[in-house]
């Protein structure tokens, strides 16, 4: 199972932001075992830098982002990828390149706390919450992570 994960997800992670960190933890939990590749897409590095800077030092965020490319693939923007998001037209440029991102890995899903900005995406989204709730009812899956 392959998986984008938006900006705002990597907020979510990098950030520590609950109640949602622990949707994020699950999903490392996941990739550990082999039951999940992550990807995600450059720009969304750039702009959780740009949005933590002010809150975590930068040192402390680029540590973190080397660290999380143990765990998370980066999918590669191109030329192709900026022309084509243009002339998809979305309301939200930013949007449109990741679901590209998600497209050009052949992601079974884009999970985003923002679904509304995805409505035209190719592939299920789900915020992290709900992709759990589904593996659980319909797989009957259950990933539990105890903080310590």
């Amino acid at each position: 199972m392959r998986a984008l994960i938006d900006t705002n997800v990597l907020l979510d992670y990098f950030g520590r932001r609950e109640p949602f960190f622990s949707a994020c933890e699950k999903l490392c939990a996941m990739q550990a075992f082999g039951d999940i590749e992550l990807w995600a897409a450059p720009q969304s590095y750039a702009d959780v830098f740009h949005i933590l800077r002010k809150t975590i030092s930068s040192a402390d965020l680029q540590s973190a982002f080397i660290e999380s490319l143990n765990f998370i693939n980066v999918c590669k923007v191109s030329h192709e990828e900026v022309a084509e998001a243009s002339r998809r037209s979305w309301n939200d440029y930013e949007n449109c390149l990741i679901a590209l991102c998600a497209e050009n890995i052949d992601a079974d899903y884009l999970l985003t706390r923002d679904e509304d900005g995805f409505q035209a995406a190719k592939m299920p989204v789900f915020s992290p919450a709900e992709f759990f709730a589904m593996l659980e009812s319909e797989h009957g899956l259950v990933y539990d992570v105890q903080l310590l």
